[in-house]
């Protein structure tokens, strides 16, 4: 409190406690709302940054598996298995990131070829 410009002297420090008065709250309440104003936005651009990375890597993950499954494109409950995988995968993502990666789609038409083709 000493390096900021207002005049802090009626403000008691004690052991456990600072003891200061409405007048003195409202200019620490302010200083901290400024304070906020320039922290916030970047620990939301860090969040939101580590969020995406999570998201790739997820997406990675899934094209991998997805990949794998259509190598061997004849077999439905490989298909099937890697659809299901994909939503333990991506399950929790689904909320802000609603598309699908395009491997996925194709394990999705492979598989509904699969079940055409049984009937």
């Amino acid at each position: 409190m000493k390096s900021l410009p207002q005049d802090f002297s009626r403000v008691r420090v004690g052991n456990t406690m600072i003891l200061y008065r409405a007048e003195e709250h409202r200019i620490l309440e302010l200083l901290k709302n400024l304070a906020l104003e320039v922290i916030v936005p970047f620990a939301q651009r860090g969040a939101r940054k580590g969020i995406g990375y999570r998201f790739l890597r997820k997406v990675r993950e899934v094209k991998r598996i997805c990949q794998e499954a259509l190598k061997v494109a004849n077999d439905k409950d490989m298909l099937d298995a890697a659809i299901k995988s994909v939503n333990d995968v991506l399950g929790p993502m689904r909320i802000l990131f609603p598309a699908n990666p395009p491997e996925l789609e194709a394990c999705k038409v492979g598989i509904y070829a699969q079940y055409n083709t049984l009937q």
